[in-house]
């Protein structure tokens, strides 16, 4: 269990270290989306997707001065979140949690 509780920690830390570089980066242009989607392959991969996805989303929306405070303060509490989840994973009293589960619904 200890393990695997580290390992979760370890992945939301890393989804959250992804977010706040989308935040606090100089650039967010499509190219840096781009760049990320041609050199990358598996877990950046994905999320270069989800961020290119969002960014459009974004641009599509929202006017053009507004559209990257927005990206960036959604990826910045997105980043705050992950962080959260790793912290508060630890807090969770599981075994009650794996009782819950076990026991019929009926």
């Amino acid at each position: 269990m200890f393990f695997l509780l580290l390992g979760a920690s370890i992945i939301f830390i890393l989804l959250s270290i992804l977010g706040f570089i989308y935040a606090f980066s100089k650039k967010i242009t499509d190219s840096l989306f781009e760049d990320l989607l041609n050199d990358t392959s598996g877990f950046l991969f994905i999320f270069a997707l989800l961020g290119k996805l969002w960014l459009w989303i974004c641009k599509k929306n929202f006017k053009l001065k507004h559209y990257y405070k927005i990206f960036r303060f959604t990826s910045f509490i997105f980043g705050f979140i992950c962080i959260f989840l790793a912290i508060m994973i630890w807090f969770v009293n599981w075994k009650f949690v794996m009782e819950i589960i076990k026991k019929p619904l009926f």
